[in-house]
């Protein structure tokens, strides 16, 4: 069985960079409305195929309406259910380096408000700003 990096990105959302040793698959939608369903089906076909989830990548966009901080929120909270599924791994929330005061603050907040939803799974949040990571 193998193990996948799965990179989710936002329209508009800055390419991660390199994430893992593993393979790669990427969902990306231009309908934002689409990008959870599409995220979802990806991560079922995956799991279909007998794949691992190890590291998943949400590469955020600028946007921090009510509307988008609530998708990102769907979206982030399926990538860490599905890496949390195999047993361990890791979910990377991940901005452009000159991402507003605002959008590191939504993000943090979302990384803390996960890692308490996760609490006792081997599953781990990690944020990063362009190419720099914090928690």
């Amino acid at each position: 069985m193998a193990n996948v990096a799965l990179i989710v990105m936002e329209r508009g959302g800055s390419w991660p960079g390199r994430v893992a040793e593993s393979e790669k698959v990427i969902a990306v939608h231009e309908d934002k409305e689409v990008l959870l369903q599409r995220t979802l089906q990806k991560v079922e076909s995956l799991r279909r195929r007998g794949q691992h989830l190890r590291v998943a990548v949400l590469a955020c966009n600028t946007e921090t309406d009510h509307a988008s901080l609530a998708r990102r929120a769907k979206v982030a909270n399926e990538l860490l259910r599905a890496v949390a599924a195999g047993g361990f791994g890791r979910l990377f929330l991940s901005t452009a380096n000159n991402a507003s005061v605002r959008l590191r603050r939504e993000v943090l907040a979302l990384a803390d408000a996960l890692g308490q939803t996760f609490a006792g799974t081997a599953a781990t949040v990690t944020v990063r700003f362009g190419g720099v990571d914090s928690t």
